[in-house]
């Protein structure tokens, strides 16, 4: 075998796009490929859930800490507000205007971490009855 066509198979077997792309430009090009609409409802349904999995805990605080008569719709505006800025992220990260698609970064993994496990601990708060409303104080 010559010194080329050593160079050229050394070559072949070192690039392959799963070896060059780096694994958020994957995930981006996973996720930029899902519907426009879709992301949007991905956008919604992380929001929803951190507002659920927030609820339970910043109701908690306030009742025991915090409550008084004229300061009832605080933690209903709190939580509100984290479901609000967990959308406003994830229209940034991952919907992006019309016509473009936002840039693939490291943020937009670490949204779809943070939604899933606002998913998963809804789910389980709802199953052993924390986020229910008639959960028995602590």
């Amino acid at each position: 075998m010559s010194r080329n066509q050593t160079k050229r198979s050394h070559r072949q077997k070192a690039w392959t796009p799963a070896a060059t792309t780096p694994a958020i430009e994957r995930w981006a090009a996973r996720i930029f490929a899902i519907p426009r609409v879709a992301r949007i409802l991905i956008a919604f349904v992380f929001a929803l859930s951190v507002t659920l999995a927030v609820s339970p805990i910043l109701d908690s605080i306030y009742l025991n800490y915090l409550f008084t008569p004229e300061t009832v719709v605080l933690p209903a505006l709190i939580e509100a507000g984290f479901g609000l800025v967990m959308f406003v992220l994830g229209w940034w990260l991952i919907v992006g205007t019309v016509g473009e698609l936002p840039p693939a970064r490291l943020e937009m993994v670490w949204y779809f971490g943070i939604g899933a496990l606002a998913i998963i601990l809804v789910i389980i708060w709802l199953i052993t009855g924390i986020a229910s409303g008639n959960a028995p104080t602590v």
